[in-house]
């Protein structure tokens, strides 16, 4: 949340952030200061998201290709980090 700041530039990230995140940012009343504690953040995030090994399982159960270890193929995972971690 740091990372954003408060330029009007980052209207759409704040706006985001408080869909996903709402309930675990705090405001302080007089200010309008907002801060949020880390674990509770990550908390939002595990409810929400999948370990790459659930993830490569459930493509492995549909019987695409990825490989026989439980980690599949480095290719195959390199394309779900992209997937996911698209700059």
């Amino acid at each position: 949340m740091a990372d954003l700041g408060r330029s009007w530039r980052n209207k759409n990230g704040w706006r985001k952030v408080r869909a996903r995140y709402g309930d675990a940012i705090h405001c302080y009343l007089g200010s309008g200061h907002v801060w949020a504690l880390a674990g509770e953040l990550d908390a939002f995030d595990r409810a929400s998201c999948r370990t790459m090994t659930e993830m490569l399982a459930a493509r492995g159960a549909k019987g695409e290709g990825v490989g026989e270890a439980v980690g599949g193929y480095p290719r195959e995972c390199q394309k779900l980090v992209k997937l996911l971690l698209r700059p």
